[in-house]
């Protein structure tokens, strides 16, 4: 059984049609799958770029503040030290 020229394009039109169906079903799902994942992270506070940053910046704060307080300790000790030895 032969199969003429016209007949194989139809049959390429028809496959292509198919995997066209395919590839947007699986478009479908994937976009599902991300808004699932989406508001999963969202509701757990995972993977949150904001938070992230936010996390971040707060790190960073808290760092400066130990810094500055490292500083005022060490002042003050440098402090205590040399009235400690003056009176001596």
């Amino acid at each position: 059984m032969t199969m003429s020229k016209d007949d194989i394009h139809a049959k390429i039109d028809e496959y292509h049609l198919m995997v066209e169906e395919v590839l947007g079903g699986m478009d479908m799902m994937i976009s599902r799958l991300e808004s699932r994942v989406q508001f999963l992270e969202e509701t757990l506070g995972i993977n949150n770029k904001n938070e992230q940053k936010n996390r971040s910046n707060r790190i960073e704060s808290l760092s400066n503040e130990l810094k500055a307080l490292k500083s005022e300790v060490t002042e003050g000790l440098n402090l205590a030290f040399r009235k400690i030895s003056e009176k001596s």
